[in-house]
């Protein structure tokens, strides 16, 4: 039984003692925290895959996607680079007990990318310099209903509140 179909109240228990978040929650969970932290959802296609065949979770594969849909977060269409991002090499997000030797392992593990012309609604998220990074917790091949099923989960989602700005500085006095 997975631990995301277990009662809440033992899901959150599984939490308090430490294992991840993202190892208990539900896709429907997960998904709404994204897009409440500002996140983004999308309907996207496998363009073209970054042609380096060393693509490890250290050096994860660059992908060009078309995003064909936006879902959640007011992405446009268009082709973009993306990151296909690997599972978290700690699954309890604090690096406790993770040996060094563990995390070169991990870093230097293959990792495929995923084949050109797949469709997946997925949740990304866009770094300071524009590249997307495709969540691993959150990357579904499209299948008949799963847009549906995402957008009955987005509607009970609230939107990311915009950040406070700072106050911008008085005038110079004359």
């Amino acid at each position: 039984m997975p631990a995301s179909s277990l009662p809440f109240v033992i899901r959150a228990a599984l939490v308090l003692a430490g294992v991840s978040w993202y190892m208990v929650a539900t896709r429907e969970e997960m998904m709404i925290r994204h897009v409440q932290a500002g996140g983004a959802v999308a309907v996207i296609r496998v363009v073209a895959i970054d042609p380096l065949p060393d693509s490890t979770n250290g050096n994860p594969p660059r992908i060009r996607i078309a995003i064909e849909e936006s879902l959640a977060g007011g992405l446009e269409t268009a082709e973009v680079d993306a990151i296909w991002t690997p599972y978290p090499y700690d699954s309890h997000g604090d690096g406790a007990g993770v040996s060094a030797e563990f995390v070169k392992n991990w870093r230097a593990t293959p990792l495929a990318p995923p084949p050109a012309g797949w469709t997946w609604i997925v949740a990304m998220d866009r770094d300071v310099a524009g590249v997307f990074s495709i969540s691993p917790h959150l990357r579904d091949m499209l299948r008949d209903g799963l847009r549906e099923e995402t957008l009955a989960i987005l509607k009970k989602a609230k939107p990311a509140k915009p950040a406070k700005q700072p106050p911008s500085p008085p005038a110079p006095r004359k």
